[in-house]
């Protein structure tokens, strides 16, 4: 027979495990988003010194450039990094992702939390 407590420790393990990789996940999630982001912002600045020295450094072209330069970046960052952070995984999807990249638990993760 298995004691309150010792269904309590093991749901905290879980939910610590799941926690974890929630964490991991979001960590991810970042990383990828911020490089990506990193690259658009690169070539978005690329572009507008290109259409800078196509219109011989006019002082509209730019002020547009800059203004362009920021938007682009603001809006990367909002649609590759606030967006995918902004959403909530639930417990069984975080045990599918952590039983997909490792086949050794077979089923245990996902069995626990449901």
């Amino acid at each position: 027979m298995i004691s309150r407590f010792a269904r309590t420790t093991r749901a905290d393990d879980l939910q610590s495990v799941i926690r974890s990789a929630r964490l991991r996940w979001r960590l991810r999630v970042v990383l990828h988003g911020a490089a990506v982001v990193i690259a658009v912002a690169l070539a978005i600045l690329l572009l507008g010194a290109v259409g800078v020295e196509q219109l011989r450094y006019d002082p509209i072209a730019v002020i547009a450039a800059r203004v362009l330069v920021v938007l682009a970046f603001i809006i990367a960052a909002a649609w590759l990094l606030a967006r995918p952070l902004m959403r909530r995984l639930p417990d069984d999807q975080v045990a599918l992702y952590l039983e997909e990249h490792e086949p050794s638990l077979e089923m245990a993760l996902l069995s626990a939390v449901e």
